[in-house]
């Protein structure tokens, strides 16, 4: 090869290493130059869409799930992440059927038992899994393990890596949790029977509607589900969750930002913020802690003694803690409010109230199915640990 020939073919390759590069440079730029809010954003529509893309996997499985509870089997949420649990238990927009089983000795033989789990707790699940009663049918929501299940245990994949931190483990986990549901309802309306759902307490005649409901697996006679085609419950669901997390994404990621600040100063100064939580899901997520607040669970103690440099983060639900929010005001403290769409607070706000928009309505159920006299389905978990995630998560 003559020289002229090879500076030539070199410097082409020169060029196309440059280009390489600068397109390597950008993408880490956008990487490197992104905020620990824009991540979790990012991290949460991209685990969404992994599980509408996922929604076909659910189809045995809530075919096998609804055939035993047909036959009149029992249905149990058990072990692994106590979180979980809480947020599929006696809630609004949920089965009225569903028992929790603290102990395998709880649970019934010819039952459906749902077990959730992530990478620190798996081994524990795994062998509580083994102590099942004699006809047991598992399903176990969580990453792809590193060994495997037994054949007869069902497997819901949380579309999350098996080192992803725990809580986004567990948003995975709740999303296939109701995403499964849904999925269980319609295969059940395929076999002219109606699963029996929670209206929110919150609801006028909420409470005395459920009381005619009972202890039932599904209704006796009305009201009645018309048939629903496989997948369609758990898209309307997911697509419900994304209108959410797009609302608070594009609508209060200011005033996060804003909290976020103060709480970093709180921390900084050896002041944590104390949070508060009304929800299913997040009493159990906060008490593990975080080095970021301090998790206040009651509310009222906290009101008593409050003075005016402190700041309250208050996770909320379909209210607000009327008292709370007075005794914030009284002490000249500081606050964050996180409530549904619909909920505004009977008393004018101070310049230390910052309100943050959680993007679910009343009712805490996001799907209406044709037949049925309530919505189900409920929002409000994967809002609420979204917004924890962008106020806390470092």
């Amino acid at each position: 090869m003559g020289i002229r020939t090879w500076r030539k073919c070199t410097g082409r390759s020169h060029e196309r290493f440059m280009r390489a590069a600068a397109v390597m440079f950008a993408v880490a730029f956008q990487v490197w130059g992104q905020s620990p809010v824009d991540i979790q954003v990012k991290q949460t529509r991209d685990l969404i869409a992994a599980h509408r893309a996922g929604i076909p996997r659910l189809a045995p499985i809530a075919d096998a799930s609804s055939q035993i509870l047909l036959k009149g089997g029992g249905f149990y949420l058990c072990c692994g992440e106590n979180a979980w649990i809480q947020e599929g238990d006696s809630r609004a927009g949920g089965p009225i059927g569903i028992q929790v089983a603290r102990k395998t000795e709880q649970v019934a033989a010819d039952s459906v038992v749902w077990v959730s789990y992530d990478s620190s707790n798996y081994e524990r699940v795994l062998a509580e899994v083994a102590r099942m009663p004699r006809g047991v049918y598992v399903v176990a929501f969580g990453p792809k393990p590193k060994s495997e299940f037994p054949p007869s245990v069902g497997w819901v994949d949380s579309q999350t890596g098996w080192d992803a931190d725990s809580d986004l483990t567990l948003m995975g986990n709740v999303l296939s949790l109701w995403s499964l549901t849904g999925e269980v309802a319609a295969a059940a309306s395929r076999a002219g029977k109606t699963l029996a759902f929670y209206q929110s307490a919150w609801m006028p005649g909420g409470n005395a509607r459920n009381g005619l409901y009972s202890g039932q697996t599904f209704h006796k006679r009305t009201p009645k589900m018309q048939p629903v085609e496989r997948g369609v419950l758990a898209g309307s669901y997911l697509e419900a969750i994304e209108v959410a997390v797009a609302g608070i994404a594009e609508g209060e990621l200011a005033a996060i930002r804003t909290v976020r600040k103060t709480i970093d100063e709180h921390a900084s100064a050896g002041k944590p913020v104390a949070l508060v939580v009304t929800s299913h899901l997040m009493s159990g997520v906060a008490a593990k802690g975080n080095r970021a607040y301090r998790f206040e669970p009651d509310a009222a103690q906290l009101a008593s003694k409050l003075s005016g440099g402190d700041y309250v983060v208050s996770l909320g639900y379909s209210g607000i803690d009327d008292a709370l929010y007075k005794a914030v005001h009284r002490a000249g403290a500081g606050a964050a409010w996180a409530l549904a769409s619909s909920v505004k607070p009977a008393e004018p706000a101070s310049a230390g109230d910052t309100f943050l928009d959680e993007h679910w309505e009343a009712g805490d159920a996001a799907v209406t199915v044709w037949g049925y006299d309530v919505p189900i389905l409920p929002p409000s978990g994967i809002a609420q640990l979204f917004l924890y995630r962008l106020l806390f998560e470092r």
